[in-house]
């Protein structure tokens, strides 16, 4: 009797477990059809570092763009010391294939946080600038999702790619077909 009331909860905790998942997936679809409709406006002006360079600039419109955003809520420190394990093949493929810019996005909290920031950026020396969001304007901009903070965004600023293209070592056949194609 015992071994079978436990069964019972052993599958209704499973069957539990397994519609929260569905309907977690579900909702982010859902989220990213809604994001695809909508068009994301980045802030005009970014704080960029990148070597010994810092400084303000103009962020141009009307390039197709890989967008990795680390929200004030992260660890800037250890996402930097980590950035180019993670994500350099996606700048390397940016590079390499010319059809995409990647901006890696910091929102930090306040002076003291971006001075520190600053100063890591210019110790790890990374091949490509990093920018910091100093008004934090990527808050009100990104989904509140940190899923959906890596996002690939056409010329004219639609979401049209979410997550990571390289996951898997090897490009997503859906991204490289995005990037590749005239009609973005």
């Amino acid at each position: 009797m015992k071994l079978k009331i436990i069964i019972y909860c052993i599958s209704f905790l499973i069957v539990l477990s397994c519609s929260s998942q569905l309907q977690s997936k579900v909702s982010l679809n859902k989220e990213i059809k809604g994001l695809k409709k909508t068009t994301l406006l980045l802030p005009d002006i970014l704080f960029q570092v990148h070597g010994d360079s810092e400084h303000y600039v103009h962020l141009e419109k009307g390039e197709l763009s890989f967008i990795i955003w680390f929200s004030n809520e992260s660890c800037s420190e250890c996402t930097l010391y980590h950035l180019e394990e993670y994500y350099y093949n996606i700048w390397r493929l940016s590079k390499d294939t010319g059809h995409f810019r990647v901006l890696f996005i910091f929102s930090p909290n306040g002076e003291e946080e971006k001075e520190k920031i600053v100063d890591l950026i210019k110790v790890l020396d990374f091949e490509w600038p990093i920018f910091l969001d100093m008004n934090n304007d990527m808050e009100t901009i990104m989904p509140q999702d940190s899923r959906l903070h890596m996002l690939l965004v056409n010329a004219n600023g639609f979401p049209i790619y979410f997550g990571n293209p390289l996951m898997n070592g090897v490009p997503d056949q859906e991204f490289m077909r995005l990037i590749t194609s005239s009609q973005l």
